[in-house]
């Protein structure tokens, strides 16, 4: 019988068979060859049967989830959980660290539409003002605005300008 076709479940236990026992002989003198002891084969542990094994541990605690065990603190005694406890600190501080990534990117979308509404308004404020300054600097303003101040000694021109030539 092959080590492969050993198949086992949890209540199972090994089944040994006359082809697994090996004899260990001796000889003695006059050539006879007792059987000093019978040894059972061990057959290799397989990947299940350790697998089995570790489930089997569970057994010995079987806590059920009831509301009342839940909430009595009964299932924080049980094994299971105990070696999980390395996984759900992990998970808990991965939520933790997605909650905090979302609030500071949703912190930085509220700052980013405030800082464009800003702009927007700040845009209007100068288009708002250069068009004030060209409407003031225009010729006919600033000839109306000298008229209403008598103090000023400048004063507009009859004759055109002209170029002066200057010979090198």
């Amino acid at each position: 019988m092959d080590n492969d076709d050993i198949t086992l479940t949890a209540d199972q236990e090994p089944q040994i068979t006359p082809e697994e026992t090996s004899v260990s002989e001796q000889k003695d003198g006059e050539g006879v060859t007792a059987a000093s002891s019978v040894e059972p084969k061990q057959p290799e542990q397989s990947g299940a049967r350790k697998m089995m094994e570790a489930l089997g541990d569970d057994d010995e605690e079987h806590v059920e989830f009831t509301v009342s065990s839940i909430l009595g603190g009964d299932i924080l005694a049980a094994s299971w959980l105990r070696r999980q406890v390395g996984f759900i600190i992990m998970v808990v501080l991965m939520i933790i660290v997605y909650i905090t990534n979302r609030y500071t990117a949703q912190q930085a979308l509220i700052k980013i539409d405030s800082l464009k509404s800003e702009l927007a308004e700040i845009r209007y404020e100068s288009m708002t003002r250069s068009s004030q300054l060209t409407q003031r600097t225009r010729q006919s303003k600033v000839v109306d605005y000298l008229k209403q101040t008598c103090d000023s000694t400048l004063g507009f021109t009859s004759q055109q300008p002209f170029i002066i030539k200057v010979k090198k």
